[in-house]
């Protein structure tokens, strides 16, 4: 006698994402039910929520499913498909809304220098460092709490970014002893 099957084959699995497409409430123990009475498939509950998270229907995705299926939207979308001048915008029945796509506020970036205790410096500039605003921030913020070579907090590692690299940030480090 073998146990109760870990896995459901493809129809009880549409069948179980269209129970979730009408009624997004459904718990898995009335999945389960369902699933018994409907396709005489007898399974756990843990082994339900296990093959619907392999299948990637979480509970989150199979709401957002449900909540999607308004049958009026979906209507008036292929009529608009179906009717080249409620397509084309020309109909003012579905007119277009300008929605602001990819506009962004202030940005900000921030740079911070850190030792083995915790960090020693930081700066948060508005738009992107430049070679210039990090070499200002070595030297003003970065060198005052460093050390000559043999000390703590005497070595300053750097990545290779573009804006490290820079003749006048070496020059600084190397006649201070970093």
């Amino acid at each position: 006698i073998r146990g109760c099957p870990r896995l459901i084959g493809m129809l009880a699995l549409q069948a179980c994402k269209d129970t979730y497409a009408s009624n997004s409430d459904t718990y898995l123990n009335e999945l389960q039910w369902y699933l018994a009475i409907k396709h005489d498939i007898p399974i756990s509950i843990l082994a339900l929520q296990a093959t619907l998270a392999k299948a990637g229907l979480s509970r989150k995705v199979l709401h957002k499913i449900a909540s999607e299926r308004d049958q009026q939207l979906r209507t008036n979308y292929i009529q608009g498909i179906t009717d080249p001048r409620i397509f084309s915008g020309t109909a003012c029945e579905f007119p277009a809304e300008l929605v602001g796509a990819f506009v962004r506020g202030k940005r900000y970036s921030l740079v911070a220098a850190m030792s083995v205790k915790g960090y020693i410096a930081t700066r948060v500039v508005e738009g992107s460092y430049d070679t210039a605003e990090f070499v200002d921030f070595i030297i003003e913020d970065v060198v005052p709490q460093m050390n000559a070579y043999p000390e703590e907090q005497s070595v300053l590692v750097l990545d290779n970014c573009r804006i490290h690299h820079c003749e006048t940030l070496r020059d600084v480090l190397n006649a201070e002893g970093v």
